[in-house]
């Protein structure tokens, strides 16, 4: 940033030394981001606490860079960085033994050092995926001559091979040198910006574990070709439903019984089987946009999926904690997606599944019904399943098998 500001024309000099605290703290995240998105492609797991201890090294740079800048004195740094990225390391030899110099020394050849310890740390980790994982580099030439399906990790790790390896090359090479070799800078902006490019758009495919050249360009002739949009949903769903288990094909079929409509005795036959959970119907709604991280989807997987809502006396808080989340984020995502209270969908949870436990163990007591279904007692079961159904459970259980007699007739 710094390099580029000074070879622009009629430039403020004392803009030099900020942008260079800049590059102090954003250079030496760029890898740690990039090991930790790998690490989340490969492994799926949620980041830790520790996992952002990283954090200190930019913060600490950029600490002792600003503490460095204001000794030096904003003007020194003006003229030492221009004369820097004109004459490189010759240009520290005048301030030997000052300010200027102890700036120069940590916010050059420190900085650079660290840089290029995080670049080779970052190419060892992704030798040892490729390693792990068994990836060779066929599979690449394959996905790029014939257009097979290549893993999606092996793809994203190849493609931040070359920001690394231009990373150690600017660091390596010295300032004179780059500057006597102009189109040096431009070349490696240009990979640069290919690889980026080529990580992000790659990033799009991260929730598939497998990807061809004919899902990408499926992908961009979706949104820039209406004409073939249907031809283009044939063949996708073609390769999803080859990839899905028999859980995600069940899911599916119930967004498509939703989608399609129905003849009237085939809904007349569902509303009397009572087959569909309501507590289906919740999870649903988290679509497949939604990121496995976001708030939402890890509330529907660990109170709806994971059948929290059947825990006795269980809070809002409760809930909160294990999302390490707040009450209050809770309590609004709760409100703005399901438009009723927390204890008002835990209800309607509970009694949803007490009506299927209540058709699977008709003889069932209510104290064992209300203890299966999560509530304290059988009263409170009573009163709550009669404010929401508008009957007691006896009441519906006649009312079910009423018209399971009256279908037989």
């Amino acid at each position: 940033m710094a390099e580029s500001i000074c070879a622009a024309p009629a430039i403020n000099l004392l803009a030099l030394g900020f942008a260079r605290l800049v590059e102090l703290t954003a250079a030496l995240c760029i890898v740690p981001l990039s090991l930790m998105y790998l690490h989340k492609l490969a492994h799926g797991t949620r980041f830790v606490s520790w996992q952002y201890l990283w954090l200190i090294l930019p913060v600490f740079f950029l600490t002792t860079g600003i503490l460095l800048h204001d000794l030096s004195g904003s003007p020194a740094i003006a003229v030492f960085l221009r004369d820097y990225y004109l004459d490189g390391s010759a240009a520290a030899s005048r301030h030997n033994g000052d300010a200027v110099y102890f700036y120069y020394v940590f916010t050059v050849i420190i900085f650079r050092s660290v840089l290029a310890l995080e670049a080779i740390l970052a190419l060892g980790y992704i030798v040892w995926q490729l390693i792990k994982e068994k990836l060779s580099l066929k599979a690449l030439l394959r996905f790029v001559r014939k257009g097979a399906s290549v893993s999606v990790l092996e793809l994203q790790l190849y493609s931040f091979i070359l920001p690394l390896l231009i990373i150690l090359t600017k660091v390596i090479l010295p300032v004179s040198f780059l500057n006597g070799h102009i189109w040096i800078g431009p070349a490696l902006a240009v990979i640069t910006t290919c690889s980026i490019l080529s990580i992000s758009f790659t990033s799009l495919f991260g929730a598939k574990e497998y990807v061809s050249v004919g899902n990408m360009s499926r992908a961009l002739l979706y949104n820039f070709n209406p004409d073939i949009k249907s031809k283009i949903v044939k063949s996708e769903m073609k390769d999803i439903i080859g990839l899905s288990d028999e859980e995600e094909l069940l899911y599916m079929q119930k967004i498509l019984d939703r989608r399609i409509p129905k003849k009237e005795e085939e809904k007349e036959k569902e509303d009397t089987d009572n087959s569909t959970a309501l507590s289906e119907q919740l999870f649903a709604t988290m679509a497949g946009t939604w990121d496995e991280e976001s708030l939402l989807a890890r509330f529907q997987n660990l109170v709806v999926r994971d059948k929290l809502f059947l825990q006795p006396g269980l809070s809002i808080i409760e809930v909160a904690e294990k999302l390490h989340s707040n009450k209050t984020y809770v309590s609004k995502l709760v409100n703005n997606t399901y438009n009723m209270g927390f204890p008002e969908l835990l209800n309607t949870l509970r009694i949803d599944y007490a009506e299927q436990y209540i058709l699977n163990h008709k003889q069932a007591k209510q104290d064992e019904i209300a203890e299966a279904c999560g509530f304290l007692s059988a009263s409170s079961f009573n009163s709550i399943f009669k404010k929401v159904k508008g009957m007691t459970p006896g009441a519906w259980l006649s009312g079910i098998n009423k018209k399971d007699f009256q279908r037989n007739i």
